[in-house]
């Protein structure tokens, strides 16, 4: 059996449409409270320029993330390689928006825990495109059923998603489902890229 990843052209495709997915989900939670149509009610927002977007994780997709976002929001970034612990906290607490891009392991499995997730100002909403158990699933629940903050995710604890949260959606949990790197282009690269290597088998044979 041969594992191969995909070309590096392919793998840019999933790195690109991530992170653009994500910015979508971003401006999705950063405007989702502006008003409604019945009644026609206009409600007051904060200047978008203003409001604070936490990166968590500074890998090729949280750094493209950081960048698009720059000229629409503050951007601050923490990655545990660039950065001590201690720096979390006071960022959580400045976030208006948080998003995930760290990969899951052992050490990340409910890293966005209680703790966590109760430095996060009334108001705040977190975007996850990465893993869902990088987040604590009953720990979100309580802090969404309070009415705290917003949660908007395109990966979950167990896909299809039949949990908890999905009481609360499309308000208080926002969900996509798995699409964030799914698109034509990725579909048509894996497809020139499987040819590719059975081409190269056969003339191994």
């Amino acid at each position: 059996i041969i594992v191969r990843y995909p070309s590096n052209e392919t793998t840019n495709i999933i790195f690109e449409e991530t992170a653009k997915f994500t910015c979508g989900l971003i401006f999705r939670m950063l405007y989702e409270k502006i008003g409604t149509i019945e009644p026609w009610v206009k409600l007051p927002r904060y200047q978008l320029e203003k409001r604070n977007l936490l990166v968590i994780g500074s890998g090729r997709i949280g750094r493209k993330v950081a960048k698009l976002m720059t000229p629409f929001l503050h951007i601050s970034t923490f990655d545990i390689k660039e950065n001590d612990y201690f720096e979390l906290k006071p960022l959580i607490q400045q976030a208006d928006c948080i998003t995930i891009h760290i990969p899951k392991n052992d050490n990340n499995v409910s890293f966005i825990d209680d703790e966590k997730l109760s430095w996060m100002k009334d108001g705040a909403s977190i975007v996850n495109t990465a893993r869902g158990s990088i987040v604590d699933e009953k720990s979100l629940y309580n802090e969404i059923k309070s009415g705290r903050i917003k949660a908007a995710f395109d990966v979950f604890w167990k896909e299809p998603y039949e949990g908890m949260l999905k009481e609360f959606y499309p308000d208080g949990f926002f969900m996509t489902p798995h699409v964030a790197s799914t698109c034509s282009a990725f579909l048509e690269g894996c497809k020139k890229d499987l040819t590719i290597l059975i081409n190269e088998l056969k003339k191994s044979c």
